[in-house]
């Protein structure tokens, strides 16, 4: 048979000054003190997955972050080596209509078109 054991525990709430009295049985402890635990195992195991969740997720962010960089600097240089290439094909142009009387057709015959730094480059037949 199970012995039941009463607790009377004096609690002051608000700094009244009042104190209530509360009656519990060891049952009721019991049955509360397991809700409670499960509810902070159940918390702690919410608290795991999301801290499973948040990792993964900043890891993909800081991927993606340095993917972004990557592509940045990328065309950081490829914006770089296409002036630098425009460039020596402006001066050349002028070069060759300066220096060598070259016509638009003489210039173009070369691979390149004025401005745009697309020349049609012409096959080597072998």
């Amino acid at each position: 048979m199970a012995r039941k054991i009463d607790f009377r525990i004096n609690v002051e709430t608000n700094g009244t000054g009042k104190i209530t009295a509360l009656t519990m049985s060891t049952e009721d402890l019991e049955r509360a003190t397991r809700a409670a635990a499960a509810a902070y195992d159940k918390t702690c195991d919410k608290f795991a997955r999301s801290a499973v969740t948040t990792s993964a997720i900043k890891t993909t962010l800081d991927g993606l972050d340095q993917a972004m960089n990557s592509i940045t600097a990328i065309t950081s240089e490829l914006t770089a080596a296409y002036s630098v290439q425009i460039q020596a094909e402006t001066q050349l142009a002028t070069v060759m209509r300066e220096r060598m009387a070259a016509s638009e057709a003489d210039i173009q015959a070369i691979g390149m078109e004025r401005g745009t730094g697309r020349g049609r480059r012409r096959r080597r037949r072998h």
